[in-house]
């Protein structure tokens, strides 16, 4: 599923799983940012890419990895989130005042930039503390490997916190998946996922049928 933020629309793409082979002729020459989790297989697939793109990490799926170690760290946990969700404020603001695209990085360096140094510090010797296969340490070592991601949305106010919006785009299918794992074919797969993506682009971009 891809999802651009500045386009009303959706693409789909089916494929026969996720490995990167699979993934890198769907962005052929693209140069610009990619945001995602932190699979593996997008990283793959951009390295040998003519074009240049960036990895913008997922701030969505770092809080949920926080949220899922409370049971086992509950005031450890909600600092971290505490401190995530401020930067989800920050950019509620920017959208409340209707900032540009520069304006709204200009706004990130100033008032995002102090938030990551303290999560950051707040990473420091975590070892000592906490079972690196707990979760967390899972949420931490997350957090860490994916440092440089996470703060890509520093360098372009066009860059989302999250792939939310992908992950929205993709739930209808996913719920219903299990209703149609061992129906079809690849071709029939590729005949939906251009119906989907013409009709979830339409709805996006409030184009009725009707």
């Amino acid at each position: 599923t891809l999802v651009n933020p500045e386009v009303a629309g959706v693409v789909y793409q089916f494929t026969s799983g996720r490995s990167s082979a699979l993934i890198a002729p769907l962005l052929g020459s693209f140069e610009g940012y990619l945001v995602g989790d932190g699979y593996s297989g997008n990283f793959a697939a951009t390295k040998d890419l003519d074009g240049l793109v960036l990895h913008g990490g997922c701030w969505a799926h770092t809080l949920r990895k926080f949220r899922d170690a409370t049971k086992e760290a509950s005031k450890m946990a909600k600092l971290y989130m505490s401190d995530i969700r401020e930067l989800y404020d920050l950019e509620d603001e920017a959208n409340d005042q209707g900032m540009s695209a520069e304006q709204r990085v200009d706004h990130r360096q100033s008032r995002a930039r102090p938030i990551l140094a303290r999560i950051l510090r707040r990473t420091r010797g975590w070892k000592d503390i906490f079972s690196s296969s707990g979760k967390m340490g899972e949420a931490i070592k997350y957090l860490r490997n994916q440092w440089k991601t996470l703060k890509c949305f520093l360098l372009d106010g066009r860059i989302p916190l999250d792939n939310n919006a992908c992950e929205r785009a993709i739930r209808p299918i996913a719920i219903g998946r299990k209703n149609w794992l061992f129906a079809g074919s690849v071709r029939g797969g590729e005949a939906a996922a251009i119906m989907y993506s013409l009709v979830e682009s339409c709805r996006q971009a409030q184009i009725s049928p009707w």
